[in-house]
């Protein structure tokens, strides 16, 4: 179900990025194979539909089922599994390195992370898939290297804005405003 916060959180995000420099492929959300047909928030979904995979300045990249033919390895939704189940083997030797207190599981358990972006720095961003509403999912990115998980509250698109805009504290660390190139670009194939 989408709701007014996730839309403008996203026509935010699009004012900023302006048109997409190349129009992406057309996912097909129904033929996702059972261990990737989670209800993917609409923000998301709309991301991926009007801009397609790529990353931003800093090398932030969203994780999609565009994953194309031209790249090596796993393709479309099967890249989207495959690169979560590569972030739950991290988690788990992550857990075994700093024993204690275990706040999250990674997917595919029940209600575990699911992982839609990272970063050149290490930086894993998910979701909580804890709650009932993917809306209101909890952002949540975790450092493999430095702080462990920090929770970032709800609405992909709208910390995305919110880092492009520098109205997030974490906007200066997880985007490169000086790198002279475009905030937003799609990679040699859709990723």
């Amino acid at each position: 179900m989408e709701n007014n916060n996730v839309n403008d959180g996203f026509e935010r995000l699009a004012r900023i990025l302006g048109d997409p420099p190349v129009p992406p492929r057309q996912v097909d959300w129904e033929s996702a194979p059972e261990g990737a047909r989670i209800p993917y928030p609409s923000d998301y979904r709309k991301m991926v539909e009007v801009y397609g995979g790529g990353y931003f300045a800093g090398g932030l990249s969203i994780y999609t089922p565009l994953y194309s033919e031209s790249n090596s390895g796993p393709t479309g939704f099967d890249h989207l599994i495959a690169s979560n189940w590569e972030v739950a083997d991290l988690m788990e030797q992550w857990y075994g390195w700093y024993p204690g207190d275990r706040p999250y599981e990674p997917y595919p358990a029940p209600n575990g992370l699911f992982a839609w972006a990272n970063d050149c720095s290490a930086n894993e961003f998910l979701w909580d898939t804890s709650g009932p509403d993917p809306e209101q999912w909890p952002i949540v990115m975790w450092n493999v290297h430095e702080e462990g998980f920090v929770a970032l509250g709800s609405g992909m698109a709208d910390f995305l804005a919110s880092l492009l805009d520098r109205t997030h504290p974490l906007s200066d660390e997880l985007i490169d405003f000086d790198s002279g190139g475009r905030l937003w670009s799609p990679p040699g194939g859709d990723l």
